[in-house]
């Protein structure tokens, strides 16, 4: 397993690239391309042509990373800028008036689009993990091509049923196919996934010496009921250290004493 961004595992990215996504750069999407690397389920290449319409590679974008959080891996990495069926053919790069003039604006209209056009059922509690890169064209070595070669990786953390908004489609990348989900299939996937889910609301009521009081809610926003719902709740003793004894204790004793000014009970530690 790789080392990870944020503490998420991006094995995928070292598998492919053999370094981590911060030390990416344009040359080494070329190389997938000198390379002739195939798809799989969990990388996909897409390109666009001059004529093609901001809203239509929004859902080219769309139904790739639906169909990566719904396969069995749950992630991919979907590259655009790269023709070719089923292998990298060539570099090809987007039109910057699909994405944007420059490197953020690219960046941010690719997160927007995921963020804005994703759901799932049930609704999602955990966004998955989202990773953009965009790289200028010509810093692979395209001469004077105007445009961007980007690089898009999702990974599921919640288990449910994702659709795109755009279409109201949900999709399943299988081998190196995203196929749109019928209605029965996703009904199945659906049927699979119901869970209650148990979210618990925490407000300190009272606090005394010996006790601490609490007022709990539990919610259930699952599909379907619970009858048990059973929470952990882990309560640390402050402490404070290295303070000078009070009259009439004598320094280095580790007797605990009540700090009326505080409020709570100490244990010196000298």
């Amino acid at each position: 397993m790789g080392e990870s961004i944020g503490s998420t595992p991006l094995s995928i990215i070292e598998l492919l690239f053999g370094k981590t996504v911060e030390n990416l750069s344009c040359n080494d999407v070329k190389v997938l391309v000198e390379n002739k690397v195939v798809e799989s389920p969990r990388l996909e290449f897409k390109a666009v042509s001059e004529d093609t319409a901001e809203g239509k590679l929004a859902e080219l974008i769309m139904k790739s990373v639906v169909g990566f959080l719904n396969s069995d891996e749950g992630e991919g990495i979907l590259i655009l800028g790269i023709r070719g069926k089923e292998r990298a053919e060539e570099l090809a790069c987007i039109p910057r008036k699909l994405l944007g003039h420059n490197k953020d604006a690219a960046e941010s209209k690719l997160r927007n689009w995921v963020f804005s056009y994703l759901a799932s059922i049930p609704p999602m509690i955990t966004p998955p993990r989202l990773i953009v890169r965009v790289f200028d064209c010509r810093e692979c070595g395209l001469g004077c091509s105007e445009g961007w070669i980007t690089l898009v990786y999702v990974k599921r953390a919640f288990d449910a049923l994702y659709y795109s908004k755009l279409d109201d489609a949900a999709y399943q990348r299988r081998g190196s196919e995203t196929r749109r989900l019928s209605l029965e299939e996703a009904l199945h996937v659906v049927s699979a996934k119901r869970q209650p889910i148990v979210i618990v609301l925490m407000e300190l009521k009272k606090v005394e010496e010996n006790k601490v009081r609490l007022n709990l809610l539990m919610r259930n926003i699952g599909s379907i009921p619970t009858n048990v719902a059973v929470s952990l709740i882990t309560i640390s003793k402050r402490a404070l250290l290295g303070r000078l004894s009070p009259p009439g204790e004598t320094p280095g004793s580790s007797q605990p004493f009540r700090d009326s000014s505080k409020g709570y009970i100490t244990q010196r530690c000298y």
